[in-house]
């Protein structure tokens, strides 16, 4: 879903989505790398406010502010333990973009407010991408089933979240023709 950020009217422009919506479902799936579940979001675009004094934009180059509400709910397996989980994140949306391509030379000069810019070409914001940004940045790095997000969805299962047992593999010490070196150290 692109919206065109030339033809903002002032008081911003508002998308509200389901999971019906196959461009949401999309960037969804790409994020989390699994099939939502349930997903919403109530996104609106708007542009910076103006300065009251001379009645233009901040900056030279004027930033599109994106705000709103974003849920997801999937199935995941815990990676300790590998039961299965609902995991669910939600919560407010504020992200900015300005219009352009990062600078091409190696050294940037960044201040601390540009540390937190997104970056679209064209003349429009594609909504897709701002969901998929919102939700990679939401995401654990691992999901156990103690997470705050991470519900079981077998709740007969109560047991502690561990590691499952093993046999120990298959038998290594087994003599083979590299078997010589296991010990073998460099000359020195």
């Amino acid at each position: 879903m692109k919206v065109v950020v030339d033809a903002l009217p002032p008081e911003g422009r508002t998308v509200r989505a389901t999971l019906e919506d196959a461009w949401l479902f999309e960037a969804a799936r790409r994020s989390i790398e699994a099939k939502p579940r349930a997903l919403s979001c109530d996104l609106k675009v708007s542009k910076q406010p103006v300065d009251r004094d001379s009645g233009r934009p901040q900056d030279r180059d004027p930033r599109f502010l994106v705000g709103g509400s974003l849920s997801v709910t999937w199935k995941q397996a815990c990676h300790r333990c590998v039961r299965s989980l609902r995991m669910t994140m939600e919560g407010p949306v504020a992200l900015t973009y300005v219009r352009g391509t990062l600078p091409d030379s190696d050294e940037v000069e960044l201040e601390a407010g540009d540390l937190d810019l997104g970056w679209f070409d064209g003349g429009s914001l594609d909504l897709a991408d701002v969901v998929s940004e919102q939700l990679a940045l939401w995401l654990p790095d691992r999901v156990v089933c103690g997470d705050a997000r991470a519900e079981r969805t077998d709740t007969a299962d109560d047991g502690a979240c561990a590691l499952h047992q093993h046999d120990g593999g298959p038998d290594l010490s087994r003599q083979t023709p590299f078997s010589g070196l296991a010990n073998w150290k460099p000359p020195q």
